[in-house]
């Protein structure tokens, strides 16, 4: 009660304990009630319902349910039709009372559905909430014995075993009902069916058959006992109690198809002999060999295996016997084998199979020097054929994750072995060593490790540095080819199958070193042989050359992602097949010039030929047919011509054609490629042009007629009984050319050209300021979307300071100073300008400027101001002759003494600083006129006349003080001048006339007012 739900005329609850229908408006059984409509005010009621109604209350009482609290209910109903309610106050089903009343009703005996049904208004939609619902099945199971042969669903059952022939009646069997088939009676399983335990023969009552018709499954809660026949078709049994141990035995041996362990807790326990045609499935729970015998049996029609072991899931308690079964052939022939057990020797396979030419084989090597089971030693030195090596002795170990080649008679073979299978995820690490080249070096003989088939696009996906395909001999079984077959787990490509059976081994290819084949139990699978592609649609072109004896298949797959020359992860190649066979060959070459099984290409836009090898050991007449024809882009013209006869065939779907061979192995076909004609475009160079052109010639001789028509069905031009035509100054677009004429060599009679819009170019240039315009540290970026381009650098001054031309990609040039720059970029189609300031806003400059060119002593003393001109500064250090003196922009100085000093400064901010010196001379005042240019000096009260010659003109006169300060000045524009002193206080001063470095006066007077 998760408020303060209470029963009402609105609000009312019925949990249906059992009910015969799903339908609760219409369904009899019983149910536990707070239902005012049924009894009085909130009383708790068992109630039986008759066709979706309250029949009768077998059991009410008075209950208070507390608001915000949890109760648990539980309700009996024994073997005896008594009735027991029992309530938990404080949730959960620890403290149950049993209410008073015990009714009993067994009106109702058999139902196969439980619910909830809540009425309740808008205010009360979520005030009731349930959970924990259990049902338990108490007591004795209900025991059927067969009395009649038939269908089990018919009436073919008993509860009394001897009630004899024509007594049966119809069962619905569930997990709380048993068995038993007995009295000489065949019964045959016609549907799925649910029980506890099924016994197949009785000690008292008899034997009898169990058949499946087809594919039924038999679930079980309980045991599985086998004493006299059964026969499981294709059907399955199904574990899927709670029980801690569910038994799968009996006297006689069963024989299943499928066995599925589903439990959630325990195991299945195997008490006698099973043999599996189909799988054991591991889905929850252990299944437990029991040191019993366990067979995965192996014929025609399959082979048993051990499916995925899923999580939560494992089969333990010994080894098994894994069988594997080789068809007849029209002829001896070598096989690809493997062994998917653990702890097993060559003695296992040599105890089924004739052995020849080593220790221990049937036939010894002195005996019958020929030796039949090889497994592969990648490193060995020189070609492919080099790497094989005999066992020893039959008592060498027969590893599960080598391949083996082995040599087979003619007829049917079953051979077995019996060890620990192997189970989890396996990792291969594949061998390579760099020996006689690519075509050679790497390949792997590895085995499917599994008691299981797998998938090879599972396996290829989960491993790494490996090519995608997998070889394996077709001796005379698959196709009957002859050759090594193939399968490609990427474009789905090959004539193997894409499932490698257990029991088979394969080769791998690796290019470097580190590859790994990983196997996972998620790879293995019970589908049948797969064909159809599994990860990408791509356009397959398929051929195949048959001879009376052998077939040997290639693939062409068009993948834009590819290159035409060899790729080792997604490209297949030619391995054929052996010469004891004398078989053909059939396969493309790169234009690296390898022999592909499988040739990924991007497509036929970029291709013209493509050679076709051709390998026959004999003179023979061959056929030669086109297999896949998937996706092949449409107006693709391919003619493949006979290099030795000189047809020339078009090939479609549907080709097929017989030529004469020799014994022979090169080149022996040309595919050409192309459309109704050649194109040749001569395209766009610059965005928004419109100078392109199409020249189109027909593919056959003579002349034609070639009507061109524009993406709007625009007629562009028409021409007329020529062999070739060309249209020009086209914009971009699709256009498309008809030809019409009676030599046209493709059937296609149009093909269009698209002429692209070239991108539009781009550009930008980015600086990276000089730090603190420090020398050299500026960068400036130059970047485009040409293909090549040119460039100049210009400084502030527009003088050149670099220039490149043909450039591709991006440009940094360095070592530029703090200021602004020009760019100028130009390619074939574009020209740009920017404007680049490498100035740090940062910088300081720092010049010292003194007040005076020279200080003089007046009375001892002369005070100088220095000007830092550090205007970007926060921070200023002075020094007099390496003495700090404190000051900021402006620093005032006193010297007391004639001679030269060093004036230093230090500006900083935050990011940058600089510093500047300079040697500035203080003086002895001198009262000694040096007048050399003859300037008179009057004195007046408020003025002083200059009378000079032309040395005056242009001249700075200075006023100091007689602390030796700039108290005036001025410039003089003439020879004579006019010094105003009537602004200067009482006192001594020294007046010094400069024209730029000369000193033509130093006049010392006396103010007095």
């Amino acid at each position: 009660n998760n408020s303060t739900w209470a029963p009402d005329a609105n609000n009312r609850v019925w949990i249906w304990l059992v009910a015969d229908n799903g339908d609760l408006s219409i369904a009899n059984g019983y149910a536990l009630t707070f239902d005012n409509n049924i009894t009085t005010n909130g009383e708790l009621a068992l109630v039986r319902m008759d066709n979706g109604s309250a029949g009768a209350v077998l059991n009410s009482t008075n209950y208070t349910w507390t608001a915000g609290s949890t109760v648990g209910f539980e309700v009996i109903h024994t073997e005896t039709n008594t009735w027991y309610i029992k309530v938990d106050n404080d949730g959960g089903f620890d403290m149950l009372l049993t209410l008073s009343g015990c009714p009993t009703d067994n009106t109702y005996s058999t139902g196969t559905h439980m619910g909830i049904y809540f009425e309740y208004d808008a205010t009360a939609c979520d005030d009731l909430q349930f959970d924990d619902f259990t049902m338990t099945q108490c007591g004795t199971p209900a025991s059927y014995y067969s009395v009649d042969s038939g269908v089990a669903s018919g009436a073919v059952w008993n509860t009394d075993p001897s009630a004899g022939i024509g007594n049966g009646y119809e069962v619905i069997f569930n997990p709380y009902k048993e068995a038993f088939i007995t009295n000489s009676q065949t019964v045959t399983l016609d549907t799925d069916v649910s029980m506890m335990n099924l016994q197949i023969g009785h000690g008292t009552y008899g034997e009898g058959t169990l058949n499946v018709s087809a594919s039924e499954a038999i679930m079980l809660t309980g045991n599985w006992t086998n004493n006299a026949n059964f026969s499981a078709a294709t059907g399955s049994v199904i574990f899927k109690g709670t029980a801690a141990t569910q038994s799968l035995g009996g006297t006689a041996a069963s024989d299943f198809y499928n066995v599925e362990v589903n439990k959630e807790a325990g195991s299945v326990v195997q008490a006698n002999t099973v043999t599996i045609h189909g799988a054991l499935y591991p889905e929850l729970g252990t299944y437990d060999i029991n040191s019993q015998p366990f067979t995965l049996l192996s014929d025609a029609n399959g082979t048993g295996a051990i499916a995925e072991i899923k999580t939560g899931a494992d089969v333990t308690g010994g080894t098994i016997t894994l069988q594997r079964y080789i068809a007849p052939g029209s002829q001896q022939t070598w096989m690809n084998l493997g062994n998917g057990l653990m702890n097993t020797t060559i003695s296992d396979w040599d105890n089924e199979i004739t052995t020849t030419g080593f220790t221990g084989a049937d036939y010894e090597y002195a005996d019958y020097p020929f030796i039949n089971v090889y497994h592969y030693d990648e490193s060995a030195s020189g070609d492919l054929d080099q790497g094989f090596t005999a066992p020893v002795n039959t008592a060498e170990a027969l590893d599960h994750q080598f391949g083996y080649l082995v040599y087979l008679e003619t007829a049917a073979q079953n051979i077995d072995a019996t060890g620990d299978f192997q189970k989890g995820d396996v990792t291969l690490n594949l061998n390579f060593t760099s020996n006689n080249g690519l075509t050679d070096d790497g390949w792997n003989l590895v085995s499917n490790v599994y008691p299981s088939a797998i998938s090879w696009t599972d396996v290829y996906n989960a491993s790494s540095g490996i090519g995608s395909t997998y070889y394996v001999h077709d001796g005379d079984g698959f196709n009957g080819t002859r050759n090594y077959i193939f399968y490609d787990a990427v474009s789905g490509t090959g004539t193997a199958s894409e499932v490698i059976a257990s029991g088979q081994s394969f080769w791998v290819k690796v290019d470097g070193a580190g590859g790994t084949l990983n196997f996972n139990e998620a790879s293995k699978t019970q589908a049948a042989s797969l064909f159809e592609r599994q990860l990408l649609e791509l356009p397959v072109l398929g051929m195949k050359v048959t001879s009376a004896s052998s077939s040997d298949y290639c693939y062409i797959v068009l993948d834009e992602n590819m290159s035409h020359t060899f790729d080792s992860n997604r490209d297949a190649l030619h391995l054929g097949g052996n010469s004891m066979n004398q078989s053909v060959g059939l396969s493309t070459q790169s234009a690296d010039e390898m022999f592909l099984s499988v040739n990924n290409i991007p497509g036929f836009e970029e291709v013209t030929t493509i050679p076709v090898q051709f390998k026959s050991p004999v003179a023979q007449n061959m056929t030669f047919e086109i297999t896949d024809w998937d996706e092949i882009p449409e107006g693709v013209c391919l003619v493949i011509e006979d290099l030795t006869n000189g047809q020339m065939t078009v090939l479609d779907q549907d080709t097929n054609f017989e030529f004469a061979a020799e014994a022979e192995d090169g080149i022996r076909f040309l595919i050409h490629v192309s459309g109704p004609a050649q194109m040749d475009v001569s395209p766009l160079a610059c965005y928004g042009d419109d100078n392109a052109s199409i020249t189109a010639n027909a593919s056959g001789e003579g002349v034609f007629t070639y009507t061109w028509i524009d993406e709007l069905d625009n007629v562009v031009a028409i021409h007329e009984d020529v062999e070739s035509s060309t249209i020009e100054n086209l914009a971009f677009g699709n256009y498309t050319v008809v030809i019409t004429g009676e030599n046209t060599l493709c059937p296609a009679t149009s093909q269009s050209v698209y002429i692209d819009q070239p991108t539009q170019e781009t550009a930008q240039a980015s600086g990276l300021t000089a730090w603190c315009n420090e020398e050299g540290s500026g960068i400036i970026t130059i970047a485009t979307n040409a293909d090549v381009y040119n460039y100049s650098i210009l400084d502030a001054n527009n003088t050149l300071i670099l220039s490149e031309t043909l450039v591709s990609g991006e440009s940094m040039v360095a070592g530029l100073d703090g200021q602004v720059y020009s760019v100028e970029l130009n390619s074939v189609c574009s020209a740009f300008t920017y404007t680049i300031d490498l100035a740090d806003a940062n910088a300081i400059n720092a010049a010292i400027e003194p007040n005076v060119a020279t200080g003089v002593l007046i009375n001892g003393q002369a005070t100088v101001e220095f000007d830092a001109n550090a205007s970007n500064a926060d921070n200023f250090a002075w020094t007099v002759n390496g003495t700090a003196v404190s000051g900021t922009d402006i620093m005032q100085y006193t010297f007391e003494s004639a001679g030269v000093y060093t004036v230093a400064v230090i500006a900083e901010n935050a990011a940058c600083s600089a510093q500047h010196s300079i040697e500035f001379t203080v003086e002895e005042f001198n009262a000694v006129e040096e007048n050399e240019e003859q300037i008179t000096v009057i004195q007046m009260t408020d003025y002083l006349q200059l009378q000079g010659g032309a040395a005056m003109r242009g001249a700075m006169v200075y006023v100091y003080g007689t602390a030796g300060q700039l108290v005036k000045q001025e410039r003089i524009s003439d020879e004579n001048a006019t010094i105003y002193t009537a602004d200067l206080a009482a006192g001594s001063y020294r007046m010094v006339v400069r024209n730029g470095q000369s000193e033509l006066l130093n006049h010392a007077f006396v103010q007095g007012k």
